[in-house]
């Protein structure tokens, strides 16, 4: 829906930025078909039959960015216990808007590191079916940390793993059940 079009797009600008070869490329041209770039060449190159053109004189071109640390289905202004005050369903919607944000900010895929309700999963599949807009995920689902990372929670001398959910809500996994607790939920998780 989003990501289909009719016809292949042409983009044409001053300059490119070509990443792999290192350099700055001269009047390019990019076509663009149901979404994806099909080709990446310089002015006079064939394209299709039909092909929109969109002319950005003075602009330059350069690829997508991809962000490798993203929570999409959060809310940085919700935090600690506030997020009790919403659904669960409230964080996949607000996923909804966030990964339009994401997209608009030139970021074409996210790697996410975590989500509650397989949240990130579920954006993930409507943004491929084109039911939203928002950027290719590369979905972790349940976030999981090693000792000594911000997934740990320090009580007093003892040290417990947390796991962190949505808003800051989490599970502590007791020190005394963790060797049978964390192996369960990873494979959960895996499967």
């Amino acid at each position: 829906m989003f990501r289909s079009m009719l016809a292949a797009l042409l983009i044409t600008a001053a300059r490119m930025v070509d990443v792999v070869a290192g350099k700055m490329v001269e009047r390019p041209q990019v076509v663009v078909t149901d979404g994806r770039i099909v080709s990446v060449g310089q002015a006079g190159d064939t394209v299709p039959t039909g092909s929109r053109v969109v002319w950005l004189p003075g602009m330059t071109l350069l690829p997508g960015l991809i962000d490798m640390h993203v929570h999409p289905t959060s809310v940085a202004a919700i935090d600690g216990h506030r997020g009790l005050d919403y659904t669960n369903s409230f964080w996949t919607a607000a996923g909804v808007g966030n990964a339009l944000k994401t997209l608009r900010a030139d970021f074409t895929t996210v790697r996410n590191v975590g989500s509650a309700n397989f949240d990130d999963v579920g954006l993930r599949q409507a943004i491929d079916q084109g039911y939203v807009p928002g950027p290719r995920i590369v979905a972790a689902t349940w976030a999981l940390g090693a000792t000594g990372c911000i997934a740990e929670l320090r009580s007093g001398e003892t040290k417990q793993p947390l796991c962190f959910f949505q808003g800051g809500v989490g599970a502590v996994l007791s020190p005394q059940f963790s060797d049978v607790l964390i192996p369960t939920v990873l494979k959960m998780v895996v499967r």
